[in-house]
């Protein structure tokens, strides 16, 4: 088969025996292997114990150690003169100063125990006798250091190895789940710099400009100029993008963020998308505090129909956690880490989206539904760690308020728990107007009708002040003030309260039994409370100085408390609403006291609750919303409170009463250990934790809601607070605006930045939810923050145009595949780990290697030094890297397929036809070699090689490939009659070469320049999708034109084997008998039928086609 790679041939250095005289390079020196390290290290593990057991032996041990009948022996017959007792040693001194010891037994008595072995009370007398506490240097040294030198010497071990490991520059930082690498300023063993950069010598002198920003932001920002936010590198496949990038970094002496296009799928999407939209959040902004669903928050940013857009906010908080810092180094490593309680936290950016099932996750106490790639919080002991919803099981421990935690166990007291919750701020008490705006319009109005009068006509007035003209001829003669001015409550309800305990006490009385009208408030007690009463209508006329007035209803055995004023009324329903279902607590509790929210709870409790004969309380409401935010406030304020939904039938309160229909209400429990109104005395019972009990998909149509770019990565949400863990925005762009001035690279930015609207299965295409974000943290760069963003593609044409605009990657370098004197400086800098014999010349592989890329040459090396290990020779050498050539362009070599008799003289003309018609055709490329052995695919090959680089091609060089990519199909024809299918690829090679010449490249004489083919459409798994813009006559006129490039082509291939024939026969012969023909010995045959082969001034003064 014909190989048209584009490759250089010379006739130097050609496949001969090694030289002499030319020094091998000889490799730099490795550090030793790990497992080197691993046997250094249990080696002076071992010396060291050996060493601590000799010295405690040869120190701490000089006594002779002798059973305690010996030592009681011996004070009877009056050689002891002095006993030393610690713990259970016994430590004898003779009256020679000789010292013996023993042990006794653990929990006998020291001089019972001599007693025992027959020693008298008077012989003790004689025996001067020490008890030491067990304690001191050197007891603490013998006890503790079998364990600590140990201990002390495996962490030395483990911090010597992870030294080792950071020293590969590449650290992973769990950002969620993804792998964002980080090379270190400091890390001079991955650092890269322009010098370690073979070649590229234009793309370097561009990115100079960048290292000089970094290095000196100031002179760019004073003088206005705007900095980069992106650079794109540009360049085929293997041309050292990555490279360059590092070494950007590397010039610049800034932290170096990687990660490829994947990974950043992963990290902005597949761990973190989206929770239901019913899913209840906290939220603060500049409205105040609510407890709302997720979509009621979102929803508000989109259009009708909108979706799949990350939308950036500000001005919203939600409800987050704050990480506690145990003093530990390291503890998050594995993405563990403690929990310190909640905290607001900013919202950056809001999403929604479209989906087709949800994971519904039911936990003891309640559910949350979320998408499967969601990550849940979940404890691991006393620290958490984020879990997709899709990987939970059944118990599974989720993260909630009030977080518990298992402290330590002290005897006697037994094992404390501690309780982390909010950390609520200490603000001034609020003060409430009582009468707002109403009093401030009506006092306005009034005035502006007295001050008119005269000037105005009271229609234009009354016009003005929306009101009718008697009203205003009333005002004027002072007949009537505005109504609100004319009560005489006016001047007794103060216009002002502070906030208390016992205003919250008040406003929760009205949030159980109270309902509002226009004109009144009314408050609902049974009959038999009393206490009530007493306790409400004595804090109305505290607090709100009205005389309250009782109606007793023996008929509904209640007691009705009214308090005639319009504006006590509309103070109480802007507090908590008005109607049974429509109740709420006050919004001043999400910031109050503690006092006021116990006194609130107290108040509403004692209407809407009652406490069990087991102490615990239970609130019921037919609000959902009431008892949500309770349990809310109840988690945030450190009492733990369970809620379930009860059905009540239909039922008859009274004996001839109408019927009341059925309901459904809600219940809060607070057990009796968390009662904040009963005095506990038992065991505190540990907290009922939030255990997963099923985990299940089930189908659904709808949209999916997230919070962006929360501190800590997580919200709060369910109907009790559940932490889930927001990972659409990581904190990789805030660690490196953090580490600014710094560089953040994205490989492959093709697999995430393709051109958006070609999303399948609904239009949830994670590569666009992924571009949106990068696009927003893009346009969230300030011009002083110094941070980069730098991407790598080898398909620019596929990018959205939203990443190229200015002001995003608007700085594009393009990175070409290495000329002669680069290829050459890329082959020295990685022959330098390679011991090369004396008779290779890089200069000569360079020049036979046009067209491969910085990674081909590496892999040429590395195939050259394979090749010499497999023939166990200690140096490579020219011969190698010629092979490494082939095997790199066409494959290995495949000499197990074997060819029968027919099909090698089939395979030998067809090459032979090939090699002819490229050695006659003055525009073709030389050939370097013929073979008929098996490389790849191909039953044979080509190798034709042009004599220098080029960047362009000419129409007369296009008409010369084809003739010879049709030289074998002509020669199988003109020898055999018959043609096989070894000319297929042939065929589609020169078939769509034809056509670009007709519709790309303005080269056929019937068209001329005219481009008849579209420009490249939307994208769709990387190819591009074309509409057909030709019509039938003009597409049969290419195809055409086409056949007719192609028949005269055939024309030439054939003129040309047919008259040397002879030759065809002699190539062929010898690729019969030998296999392989090389340049040196293919020009030959030219020479002997009068063929002269190409050289290559001879292209040189060829004139331009």
């Amino acid at each position: 088969m014909y190989n048209g790679a584009d490759m250089v041939e010379t006739t130097e250095g050609a496949e001969k025996k090694p030289k002499k005289g030319k020094k091998p390079i000889v490799p730099l020196p490795q550090g030793p292997s790990i497992w080197t390290q691993l046997a250094i290290a249990l080696a002076v593990f071992l010396i060291l114990s050996a060493g601590y057991s000799l010295v405690r032996e040869q120190f701490f041990n000089k006594s002779e150690e002798v059973p305690l009948s010996q030592i009681a022996i011996d004070i009877a017959a009056g050689n002891v003169a002095e006993l030393t007792v610690s713990g259970d040693t016994i430590e004898a001194t003779y009256h020679d100063e000789s010292t013996k010891t023993s042990r006794k037994e653990t929990e006998a008595s020291f001089t019972e125990t001599l007693i025992n072995y027959g020693l008298t009370p008077e012989e003790l007398t004689s025996v001067k006798i020490n008890v030491e506490d067990q304690g001191g240097f050197r007891y603490w040294l013998l006890t503790l250091a079998p364990l600590l030198i140990p201990i002390l010497l495996l962490v030395g071990i483990m911090w010597y190895l992870s030294r080792q490991v950071r020293g590969a520059g590449m650290q992973a930082f769990t950002f969620g789940r993804s792998l964002a690498r980080l090379v270190s300023p400091e890390d001079e063993v991955q650092k890269v710099t322009f010098a370690d950069v073979a070649g590229a010598r234009e793309a370097k002198a561009e990115l100079t400009e960048i290292v000089d920003f970094l290095k000196n932001p100031k002179k760019f920002i004073q003088i206005g100029a705007r900095i980069p936010k992106g650079v794109l590198l540009m360049g085929a496949p293997g041309t050292g993008k990555t490279l360059l990038a590092r070494a950007v970094a590397g010039e610049a002496g800034v932290p170096f963020f990687s990660i490829s296009g994947s990974e950043f799928v992963e990290m902005f999407v597949g761990v973190g998308a989206s929770v239901s939209g019913d899913t209840p959040v906290l939220v603060r902004s500049k409205d105040g505090v609510r407890l709302t669903s997720i979509a009621s928050v979102v929803d508000k940013y989109y259009s009708e129909g909108e979706s799949n857009r990350v939308k950036k906010i500000s001005g919203l908080q939600t409800l987050g956690f704050k990480p506690l810092n145990s003093g530990f180094r390291g503890e998050s490593k594995d993405g563990k880490q403690f929990f310190g309680g909640s905290t607001w936290t900013n919202v950056q950016n809001v999403y929604r989206h479209k989906t087709d099932s949800l994971y519904v996750i039911r936990y003891l106490g309640g559910e949350i539904r979320t998408t499967g790639d969601h990550s849940i919080f979940v404890r691991s002991r006393n620290m958490i760690v984020e879990k997709k919803a899709s990987e939970l099981t059944s118990g599974d421990i989720l993260v909630n308020l009030p977080f518990r935690v298992r402290g330590a166990y002290i005897p006697g007291i037994g094992t404390l728990h501690s309780t982390r919750a909010h950390q609520f701020e200490k603000d001034a008490p609020a003060v409430f107007d009582i009468y707002g705006a109403d009093e401030t319009h009506a006092r306005e109005s009034h005035a502006f009708a007295i001050a008119n009068k005269g000037s105005m006509t009271q229609k234009a007035i009354a016009a003005e002040l929306g009101v009718q003209q008697m009203t205003v001829s009333n005002w004027q003669s002072g007949k009537h003030q505005p109504r609100l001015l004319a009560s005489p409550i006016i001047d007794v309800v103060p216009r002002e309260i502070e906030s208390s305990p016992e205003l919250m006490r008040l406003v929760g009385y009205y949030a159980a039994e109270g309902r509002t009208t226009t004109h009144y408030t009314q408050f609902v007690f049974g009959l038999h409370e009393k206490s009530l009463h007493d306790d409400c209508t004595a804090l109305v006329r505290g607090l709100l100085r009205l005389e309250p007035h009782l109606s007793p209803m023996i008929d509904t055995n209640s007691m009705r408390i009214t308090l005639h004023s319009a504006a006590v009324a509309r103070f109480f329903e802007k507090q908590c609403s008005t109607g049974s279902k429509n109740k709420h607590i006050p919004e001043h509790l999400w910031t109050a006291s503690k006092e006021e929210f116990l006194a609130f709870l107290e108040g509403y409790s004692r209407g809407d609750g009652y406490h069990t004969a087991e102490g615990k309380l239970s609130i019921t409401s037919v609000s959902q919303q009431m008892i949500r935010e309770l349990a809310w406030l109840c988690a945030m304020r450190g009492i733990q409170a369970g809620v379930r939904e009860t059905h009540v039938p239909a039922r008859v309160i009274r004996a001839g009463g109408k019927e009341v229909s059925a309901s459904t209400a809600w219940n809060l429990i607070i057990g009796k250990s968390a009662n904040p109104f009963r005095k506990y005395t038992g065991t505190a019972d540990q907290f009922k934790r939030p255990v997963v009990e099923s985990v299940e998909r089930i189908p659904y149509d709808g949209y999916v809601y997230d919070f962006c770019g929360c501190d800590s990565e997580a919200f709060f949400g369910g109907e009790k607070p559940i932490l889930v863990h927001n990972s659409r925005v990581r904190d990789l762009f805030q660690t490196a605006k953090k580490a600014a001035p710094a560089i953040v690279f994205m490989d492959e930015i093709d697999a995430v930045g393709r051109v958006r609207g070609t999303g399948v299965g609904g239009g949830n295409d994670e590569r666009e939810q992924t571009l949106n974000q990068i696009l927003v943290e893009m346009d969230g760069f300030e011009p002083n923050e110094k941070v980069i963003v730098m991407a790598a593609s080898n398909r620019p044409d596929v990018l959205d145009p939203a990443l190229l605009r200015p002001g995003r990657f608007d700085r594009r370098v393009t990175i070409d595949l290495p000329d002669r004197r680069d290829r050459e400086e890329i082959l020295n800098v990685h022959a330098r780990q390679k011991p090369l014999g004396p008779d290779v010349n890089l200069g000569v592989i360079a020049e036979r290697t046009p067209g491969f890329s910085g990674a081909d040459l590496a892999n040429l090396m590395n195939e050259g030094a394979i090749l010499a290990a497999r023939e166990d020779r200690k140096e490579v050498t020219q011969y190698d890297l010629i092979r490494s050539i082939e095997k790199v362009m066409l494959g290995p070599e495949r000499r197990s397929h074997v060819l029968n008799k027919k099909e090698k003289e089939i395979t030998a003309y067809h090459e032979a036809g090939h090699a002819l018609v490229a050695s006659v055709l003055p525009y073709a490329d030389p050939v370097h070699k013929v073979s008929i052995i098996s490389r790849g695919r191909a039953a044979g090959y080509t190798l034709k090689l042009p004599l220098e680089d080029r960047r362009m091609q000419s129409r007369l060089e296009f008409l010369d490939d084809i003739a010879v990519s049709l030289g074998g199909y002509i020669a199988e024809k003109l020898v055999f009659n018959d043609i096989t299918t070894g000319a297929s690829n042939d065929l589609q090679v020169l078939t769509a070469l034809a056509r670009d010449m007709v519709t790309k490249y303005g080269m056929s004489e019937k068209f001329g320049p005219i481009a008849l083919e579209a420009a490249p459409g939307r994208t769709l798994f990387g190819a591009g999708i074309e509409s057909n813009e030709q019509s039938e006559e003009v597409a049969a006129q290419i195809d055409a034109e086409v056949k007719a490039i192609v028949a005269r082509a055939h024309e030439r291939g054939l003129e040309v084997i047919t008259k040397h024939r002879k030759v065809l026969d002699a190539i062929a012969k010898q690729l019969i008998e030998v296999e392989t023909i090389e340049r040196d010995d293919f020009e030959k045959i030219l020479i002997e039928h009068g063929i002269v082969p190409k050289k290559k001034e001879d292209i040189e003064h060829q004139p331009l086609a």
